[in-house]
């Protein structure tokens, strides 16, 4: 852990290098989609409590929050996917296996089926407001 958001309940992570073993660590990272969720848009999460699952949905509605000296973008992302299948730290991606949002605890304070968007979660790793840097 490189430091935590305490706002949003995000803590931010630096990869390790290596295995257990002492092998390189080899992985792919996953891809931040560009622009913001629409109405509408296909989606699909993946996480869930206590197993693996994967469910698609649609984007139901976009709370948007305006940035200083900016225009508007998507703060929060809902979702009809049921919160049974979604707990925090999932991730919704688009059709294109782009990671658009991760569900936290902030986001599921709104709807159950609510993630913060890709670009808010951006924006508050270069530039986190509470931040706790301790690390176990």
């Amino acid at each position: 852990v490189t430091s935590r958001d305490t706002s949003s309940n995000v803590a931010f992570l630096k990869s390790a290098t290596t295995t257990t073993e002492g092998k390189t660590a080899a992985f792919k990272s996953a891809t931040i989609g560009v622009g913001n969720a629409r109405l509408g848009q296909t989606v699909i999460a993946l996480g869930g409590k206590g197993r693996t699952s994967i469910a698609d949905g649609i984007v139901t509605t976009i709370v948007s929050q305006a940035s200083a000296g900016s225009s508007a973008t998507a703060a929060i992302i809902e979702t009809n996917i049921s919160g049974d299948v979604i707990m925090s730290g999932s991730v919704l991606l688009n059709t294109d296996g782009e990671v658009i949002g991760m569900s936290t605890i902030t986001s599921r304070n709104i709807s159950a089926g609510a993630f913060i968007s890709a670009s808010a979660l951006i924006k508050q790793s270069i530039t986190p407001k509470k931040t706790d840097t301790t690390s176990k």
